[in-house]
């Protein structure tokens, strides 16, 4: 706000400004001016008028004075001036006096275009900073509600694992009192994909990230799992690449390993002896996993029988792989599978 108060002589009290200030009368007489005034138009101020500066229409300018007397507030308005540079068309601030004195003294400040492009600028940069200010502080509430949400996706991770050792007690609580071949068979085979899926799960909740994990950390502990249950932990050889996994990957990928090893343990060992190799190889534009025994092979019709293998056959469809069975000097199960790298790292 512009203005003055009693007794203050306006020709130093506005000398700390660099925009020219002049002190007028509602009929346009220059009572005082500041340095930066006389630097702008010359010594044809003292004791002139507005007429001496201004161009343009005359009442316009009596009519601004008017409304800005009016009030202490400051009105914009924009003239042309006569300085001693040459014409020039400045921006107004005016506003009434807090002077007391006989008649109304209104406070005019001139802006230049230069202040008036800064001025601009200054209230872009505001708005962008203000801007800017709203967008971090809605980033950081993303961030915590990510945070949040990490945090209950690994505590139903950690939830789904007990729940599946909950439903292995379960079943073989309920299998007690049995002792039927066939409900035997039934229960380790659900025990074994129980077991599988408890491996794969416990692997995502003890990974860094959440959408991915590592194929070696679950298929050794899904192999190794299979391997004691059938009885065959000295028999089985692993080589495995490690490569980043999705979760939907993972849990396919963990009950087809537990149902080629069971295969292959049950088929390809005579007596428990024999081998079992397990590999997984990461061939860039696709993976590899096999389960190879050196037993007498599967016989076609039992291969087409077996509802393990069709088990196996069905998870391959599911992440877009096939599976080939050479049952040449033993047993080769491979699956195969597209690496889709570039959805993992949009994930």
């Amino acid at each position: 706000m512009i203005g003055t108060e009693p007794g203050v002589d306006t020709s130093h009290g506005f000398d700390f400004l660099s925009d020219p200030v002049l002190v007028v009368t509602l009929e346009g007489h220059i009572l005082e001016v500041n340095t930066a005034a006389k630097a702008t138009f010359g010594p044809r101020l003292s004791g002139g008028t507005l007429a001496d500066i201004v161009l343009g229409d005359p009442m316009a300018l009596a009519q601004f004075l008017r409304r800005a007397s009016g009030s202490t507030s400051p009105r914009p308005g924009k003239f042309a001036f006569n300085g001693k540079d040459g014409r020039q068309q400045l921006r107004i601030e005016a506003a009434r006096s807090r002077q007391i004195a006989a008649r109304p003294q209104v406070i005019l400040r001139l802006l230049s275009q230069t202040s008036d492009r800064f001025a601009m600028l200054d209230r872009r940069v505001k708005d962008l900073d203000a801007q800017l200010h709203q967008r971090l502080q809605k980033n950081a509430e993303l961030h915590e509600a990510l945070r949040q949400n990490q945090t209950l996706l690994r505590e139903l991770q950690h939830r789904v694992k007990n729940n599946i050792q909950m439903m292995m007690s379960l079943i073989k609580i309920s299998a007690r009192g049995h002792e039927s071949p066939n409900v035997a068979a039934v229960i380790h085979t659900l025990s074994g994909r129980l077991r599988a899926m408890a491996a794969a799960q416990e692997a995502l909740y003890q990974a860094d990230k959440l959408e991915t994990v590592s194929s070696q950390c679950f298929l050794e502990d899904v192999v190794r799992s299979a391997a004691r249950a059938c009885g065959a932990m000295n028999a089985v050889s692993l080589t495995l690449d490690d490569a980043e996994l999705s979760s939907y990957e993972a849990h396919n990928l963990a009950l087809i390993a537990n149902e080629l090893l069971t295969n292959a343990a049950k088929h390809g060992l005579r007596n428990g002896q024999g081998r079992i190799s397990v590999t997984f190889a990461d061939n860039g534009d696709h993976y590899s996993f096999g389960v190879a025994d050196d037993g007498p092979g599967i016989p076609p019709d039992a291969a087409s029988r077996s509802s393990g293998l069709a088990l196996v056959r069905g998870l391959c469809r599911q992440i877009g792989g096939r599976l080939e069975i050479d049952s040449n000097n033993g047993t080769r199960c491979t699956v195969e599978f597209r690496a889709d790298r570039q959805k993992k790292m949009d994930a």
